[in-house]
C-alpha cells in the first residue's frame, strides 16, 4: 500500500496533504517560498520539486541542515 505517511520522498502538494493528515497546517504559499528561497532543501526531477518530509519536520522544529553545513564548515 502506498500511502502519503508511507513515503518519504514527496511532491509539494503530496507534502501539503501529508501534513494536513498529520495534523500540521502549513500555507502553500510559504512550502512554496521555502523550496523557492532554499530554506528547505529539495531535489528535482524536471521541474517538480521532491521534498524529503524529515527535512522539513526538522525545519518545523528549527533545526536546519543548511545550519548544520555552515557550523560544521566555522568549526573546520
Amino acid at each position: 500500500m502506498n500511502t502519503l505517511k508511507n513515503r518519504n520522498v514527496l511532491s509539494i502538494n503530496e507534502t501539503l496533504k501529508r501534513a494536513k493528515l498529520e495534523g500540521m497546517d502549513i500555507p502553500e504559499t510559504a512550502l512554496r517560498r521555502w523550496v523557492r528561497d532554499g530554506t528547505l532543501r529539495v531535489t528535482y526531477s524536471g521541474r517538480k520539486a521532491l521534498i524529503y518530509w524529515p527535512n522539513l519536520v526538522k525545519l518545523l522544529c528549527g533545526e536546519s541542515a543548511q545550519v548544520k553545513l555552515h557550523k560544521a564548515n566555522a568549526v573546520s
